[in-house]
């Protein structure tokens, strides 16, 4: 009987794991600037351009007000 109890606990785990994740799924489907994102990332020109980037003369590392300045950008 015990062994039908764990696999009644690991169903039911189980199911509460899949119900999280589609509300996650359906959240994120809802959220206007991660519609956004997946609209730029299925673009080939955005694949082509992230392509293109170079590391800065700094080994990549930018400053913390340059990139706040360029999300500041990309967010209006």
């Amino acid at each position: 009987m015990a062994a039908a109890d764990g696999s009644s606990a690991g169903r039911t785990a189980r199911e509460a794991d899949i119900a999280n994740a589609r509300s996650t799924a359906l959240s994120a489907l809802h959220n206007d600037r991660f519609r956004s994102m997946l609209a730029q990332i299925g673009d080939p020109a955005f694949g082509d351009a992230l392509m293109r980037m170079r590391p800065a003369g700094d080994g990549g590392q930018a400053a913390l007000g340059a990139v706040q300045a360029r999300y500041a950008e990309n967010s209006e």
